[in-house]
């Protein structure tokens, strides 16, 4: 609860420092489209059945997948809102049972504590959730599946230039484990991969960038000063 009354205090600070602000107020938001990426390297061991009908484990391989990203940094560089849809997965090598592991559209966000500013690096803390399709095959080809919506909670380090976004950190999902079905009748728990390491490439642009303009400006001063208790749209 502390941790969230310290970010409410900083969005309100932030909030009510830049709207007074004319050169800053129109530049609440700043939208952005790019690529993530997931690295897993190391995914752990399942159990499947083998020729002789015992359960046996195996050991999966690492994978690294790949997601477009669609978002928006607001107040003023202090959050980051975005989801991110899952495209395509790389394998790093071959597993004795075949399984696939895939997320669906992530949806989250990420807190900046410091604002974002080109050229300087920012810590921050984000979460975000997604649906986690998890599936296997038997030996003898029947295939398993299994879904469940995952929690994700992440810190990383954020990267601003002026037309690009970057970040990277590290993700740990909340309570990795899962039962699956290994055959019609029988079942096992899986443990997936409880973190692994998130970087991601963003193009921005600031669609709001013309009410910083001269002419805005004195339209803005003009008819705050007329009509106080109105709206102004621009």
């Amino acid at each position: 609860m502390k941790v969230f009354t310290c970010f409410f205090i900083v969005f309100f600070f932030s909030v009510f420092t830049f709207s007074q602000d004319l050169e800053r107020q129109h530049s609440f938001a700043k939208s952005y489209f790019g690529l993530d990426f997931n690295f897993v390297d190391q995914y752990g061991s399942s159990s499947y059945v083998n020729e002789k009908g015992l359960v046996t484990s195996f050991d999966r391989s690492g994978y690294t997948s790949s997601a477009f990203n669609i978002g928006a940094t607001h107040f003023w560089g202090h959050a980051d809102l975005y989801v991110s849809i899952n495209a395509f997965q790389f394998m790093q090598e071959e597993n004795s049972v075949e399984t696939k592991t895939k997320f669906g559209v992530f949806t989250g966000f990420r807190i900046y504590p410091f604002e974002l500013k080109d050229r300087a690096l920012r810590p921050y803390i984000g979460y975000k959730f997604s649906p986690f399709r998890y599936n296997q095959e038997s030996l003898n080809g029947a295939a398993f599946k299994k879904t469940k919506i995952k929690s994700v909670f992440d810190v990383g380090l954020g990267y601003q230039l002026p037309n690009f976004y970057f970040y990277a950190g590290y993700n740990y999902i909340f309570k990795p484990e899962l039962e699956i079905y290994i055959s019609r009748t029988q079942k096992a728990r899986t443990i997936v991969p409880d973190g692994f390491i998130n970087v991601g490439m963003n193009w921005t642009f600031e669609a709001t960038k013309k009410s910083t303009t001269l002419m805005h400006q004195k339209l803005s001063s003009q008819f705050s000063n007329s009509n106080r208790n109105g709206f102004l749209w621009v």
